[in-house]
Formats: structure tokens, C-alpha cells, sequence
């Protein structure tokens, strides 16, 4: 039996934070809100996850979005899309693993929303987001589905952006498993053997 010898899993190389407690309002029903937090993408590319810190109470179904990012609205398709969670929590971090690769440099969103094709999933009330006050790159919020536009700066001023208390742990592209090039050295080696053996055989007379 051959055992393939896997790389051990990568640690986050790069941390993107914006610490801070301010309550900010809201995302769902019945305020009608998506929230979502700019960041750039740095030299290690893969997204491992991300986390913002949300408050309140009641039940909120949702789902979170990576996109890119224009400087005013958000680029083609979704990126990324996690399963649809039951918010139902008081004061909270909560992570969402992505796993997504993205561009180094380019400018991505991490969005929040229960109507991410414009349909509610469902829920009774909204939760807060907490920012940070003076924070960049900005936080938005919209009340309209994510890929309908209408975006805001959290605060209500894009002159004095907020950000979310929002964290995002990057890796490095992930390498090929350690024993892949010692197992395809080896499998070249017996078909050159196979090959000489193979013209080593005389010939039918």
C-alpha cells in the first residue's frame, strides 16, 4: 500500500484587523440592511477566513459574500458564498471560512446580507455590526440586495469612514503535497526502465 505523504496545513501568514466595539445597526430584517467591509488583498492570496463581531438577539437567516470591489459597487459574481446561517446570538465574533483565492492588491468586499438575490431568507429581526470610529479602508451598507448597488459609508459619511471590527487571516497559495514530486521522479524512472526492457527484446523470426 502507497501512502501519499500530504504537506502539513498552512498557518495564516498575513492578519488584516480593525479592532473596535462601536454598536452600528444593522443587517436583515426588518431594517432591510446588507453591511459589508473593503479590504486588500495582500501578497499571500488565499483567504483562509474571515470574522466580524455582531450583536443582538431574536433570529436572522443569512448568508457571507466575498466580491470585488469597483470603489462604489460591487464587481461580477460572488466570489465566494457560505451556507445559510441561523444568526441567534448576543455579542459575538463569528468566522466564516472561505478558503478563496483571491488577486493580490485588488480590493475586495466581505459582505453580510439575508437577501443575497434580492429574496429574504428568512428571519424576524436585524443584528448590529460593531466599527471602529475614524476606521479604513470603509465599511458600507445598503438596503437593497448586495448586487443592486446603493452602497453608503457606515457612519453616514464617506469623508470620515468607519470600518467594522472585522478580521481576515490570509495564507500562501498551497503547495503541491511533499511527496508529489518524489512520487512522479519515481514513476518516470520505471517507464524509462520499462522502455529499454522493452527494446532489449529481440525480435520475432
Amino acid at each position: 500500500v502507497f501512502t501519499l505523504g500530504l504537506a502539513p496545513a498552512a498557518k495564516a501568514n498575513t492578519i488584516i484587523s480593525f479592532p473596535g466595539n462601536i454598536d452600528y445597526c444593522c443587517f436583515g430584517p426588518p431594517s432591510g440592511l446588507s453591511f459589508g467591509q473593503t479590504f486588500t488583498a495582500p501578497s499571500d492570496p488565499v483567504l483562509a477566513d474571515f470574522r466580524f463581531y455582531l450583536y443582538g438577539g431574536g433570529s436572522t437567516l443569512y448568508v457571507a459574500q466575498i466580491y470585488k470591489w469597483d470603489g462604489s459597487n460591487l464587481s461580477g459574481s460572488a466570489l465566494w458564498t457560505s451556507s445559510v446561517i441561523n444568526a441567534g446570538f448576543d455579542y459575538n465574533y463569528v468566522t466564516y471560512t472561505a478558503g478563496v483565492t483571491l488577486t493580490p492588491g485588488q480590493t475586495y468586499m466581505a459582505v453580510l446580507t439575508y437577501q443575497p438575490d434580492g429574496t429574504s431568507l428568512g428571519g424576524s429581526s436585524g443584528f448590529g455590526v460593531a466599527v471602529v470610529a475614524s476606521g479604513s479602508p470603509p465599511a458600507y451598507f445598503t438596503s437593497s440586495a448586495p448586487r443592486d448597488g446603493g452602497w453608503q459609508c457606515a457612519g453616514g459619511s464617506c469623508s470620515n469612514p468607519e470600518s467594522a471590527n472585522f478580521l481576515a487571516e490570509f495564507t500562501a497559495a498551497t503547495p503541491l503535497p511533499g511527496a508529489l514530486p518524489l512520487f512522479a521522479s519515481g514513476l518516470g524512472a520505471l517507464g524509462l526502465i520499462a522502455w529499454r526492457r522493452k527494446r532489449r527484446v529481440p525480435a520475432a523470426s
